[in-house]
């Protein structure tokens, strides 16, 4: 946790910068548009996640399949969400929209946190496997992902959201828990953890423990992620209002 690979300290800001001028440069240039159109990077993102996915899946079942690359890991449910939030309408879309901007926060926190638990060594050689050119562009596709939802302003959170993003977790953990002890596979450290801290606790108390625990703190993520978007969405509104009667009081 914390320390990065030579190779993250170089590749991983390139990368970020990289997506943060592509972020700056699609939000301003899609500032006065039309939700609709607003929207066309994001759906464009969702099916190359849509189409990279799928690729793995065929590759991995020509190089010779294993449990491990069902999709059913925690980041790779962004290709889920991610086409689910950008096709569907109305409240379904309001929810997985949810579910896509928490998954987003989640990745990108723990990402630059710790990258090698998110794609392992991948810096070192992009291009050396497709597993590597996978793990390494998916990631950073469904990060750009989040930071245009931001950029454009196309998550609109309300305390209801809290109620979705729970959803989404449940989903998830119904799905993936069960699977992780049938097909005695380690989907998002369900069977034991990567971060000693995690692993000790595991070792010290017993299964049940450690799994409620994980479960937990993927609940109280949700309610935090979502009171701070909508605090920061407060205070930006607040300031714009500001500036509005200031301006209004000039012009008088």
């Amino acid at each position: 946790m914390f320390e990065w690979t030579d190779s993250e300290i170089i590749v991983l800001p390139i990368a970020f910068a990289c997506m943060l001028v592509i972020t700056i440069a699609i939000s301003l240039g899609l500032k006065n548009k039309s939700e609709k159109i607003a929207n066309i990077p994001l759906t464009i993102i969702a099916i190359l996640l849509v189409v990279l996915e799928l690729v793995k899946q065929i590759v991995n079942i020509v190089q010779g399949y294993t449990w491990w690359s069902l999709p059913l890991h925690f980041c790779s449910f962004f290709f889920v969400w991610c086409p689910l939030a950008q096709f569907t309408k109305g409240k379904w879309q309001e929810f997985f929209k949810t579910g896509a901007f928490i998954w987003g926060a989640f990745l990108t926190v723990c990402f630059y946190v710790s990258p090698q638990l998110i794609i392992g060594n991948a810096t070192d050689d992009i291009f050396a496997s497709f597993s590597n050119f996978h793990t390494f562009f998916f990631h950073h596709l469904a990060i750009l992902y989040f930071m245009l939802t931001i950029g454009l302003k196309l998550y609109k959170p309300t305390y209801k959201h809290i109620l979705y993003g729970e959803s989404c977790l449940l989903i998830y953990v119904i799905i993936a828990i069960p699977c992780a002890y049938i097909l005695n596979t380690n989907f998002c450290n369900i069977l034991y953890a990567s971060l000693d801290l995690l692993e000790n606790l595991r070792l010290a108390t017993n299964q049940f423990v450690y799994n409620l625990v994980l479960f937990l703190f993927g609940v109280v993520s949700v309610v935090i992620v979502v009171l701070l978007s909508i605090l920061v969405r407060n205070i930006f509104s607040k300031k714009k209002k500001v500036i509005y009667f200031k301006n209004n009081k000039d012009d008088v």
